[in-house]
């Protein structure tokens, strides 16, 4: 019992953590968004989310790929759009982290030696 205490607080922790960092702003705020990996996957998440599918990929008028157009595989594009549309959805960034860490973690969770390890 006393294991299982000690990981549920590890877990609220980190997800604490998580939850404050969320709350400040980005490196790149005020400025055109070319400042960074976090910049870059906010972009990203609007035009998956703004623009049809069929024009991920392809420059037209209001995806200018030269600017800042998607550079990876669908499957992380497609991660981006259900990233983008759970921020919608709840409003703050928080939520879309915090879903993120627990669908990579809740997974290994099944038992109290498997938590300790993790």
């Amino acid at each position: 019992m006393e294991k299982w205490s000690l990981m549920m607080l590890v877990v609220l922790l980190a997800l604490t953590v998580r939850w404050a960092v969320s709350l400040g702003s980005y490196s790149g705020a005020g400025k055109p968004p070319m400042y960074g990996d976090y910049e870059a996957q906010r972009h990203w998440q609007e035009i998956t989310y703004n623009l049809p599918i069929r024009q991920w990929y392809f420059n037209t008028s209001d995806n200018n790929l030269q600017y800042w157009g998607l550079d990876y595989p669908p499957l992380t594009a497609y991660h981006s759009f259900v990233c983008a549309y759970m921020l919608v959805l709840l409003a703050k960034l928080a939520g879309t982290v915090l879903v993120s860490f627990a669908a990579c973690w809740l997974p290994f969770g099944t038992d109290v030696e498997q938590i300790m390890q993790m």
